[in-house]
């Protein structure tokens, strides 16, 4: 609730919006150090953060970010280190809480991207994993779904690697 996520994101655009143009081109499909950072941010959000009493969009995991730069001051490299994951917030939540949006997201999205026939999702609310706090006001599952979809492609993940990621989360609510 300290807005650590946001002003991660905001530090995160910033560098971006300073070496636009520059010549950190490369990466997947030549895009920058800088924007593929940014694109890996609605995928760690997907899988790492959850709606708590006190915050939407809570981060349930430690996420170091290690970036270099060069002599000019152009991003080099960037490594995300993520530890310390809420492991127990995938099967049980508190009241007017909610496990990782991932969950939410997949079930509200996996029929429009066409995916229901291999995952056997339904509404969010009938896998016990995610019973209770469905819905955050204001907030689309199934758009950010497709964000992270996107976000995935744009970072070069393959059909067979998204499909992966899908199968294993659709699994794990099944599990419930």
């Amino acid at each position: 609730g300290a807005g650590k996520t946001e002003a991660t994101k905001r530090i995160l655009a910033y560098f971006a919006n300073l070496q636009r143009g520059s010549s950190s081109e490369g990466g997947s499909g030549g895009m920058s150090i800088e924007d593929q950072v940014l694109r890996s941010n609605p995928i760690l959000e997907a899988f790492g953060n959850a709606k708590t009493v006190r915050n939407d969009n809570s981060s349930r995991f430690g996420k170091y970010i290690d970036i270099e730069f060069d002599s000019s001051g152009r991003l080099q490299s960037a490594k995300i280190s993520n530890y310390l994951l809420e492991k127990v917030r995938i099967v049980k939540q508190q009241p007017e809480e909610r496990g990782y949006h991932a969950f939410y997201q997949l079930c509200a999205g996996a029929e429009r991207a066409g995916l229901n026939s291999m995952l056997h999702l339904h509404d969010a609310s009938s896998h016990a994993y995610c019973a209770g706090w469905t819905e955050i006001p204001g907030v689309d599952d199934a758009s950010e779904f497709q964000e992270m979809v996107e976000c995935m492609d744009s970072l070069g993940f393959s059909t067979d690697e998204k499909n992966s990621i899908f199968k294993i989360t659709a699994a794990v609510l099944h599990l419930g």
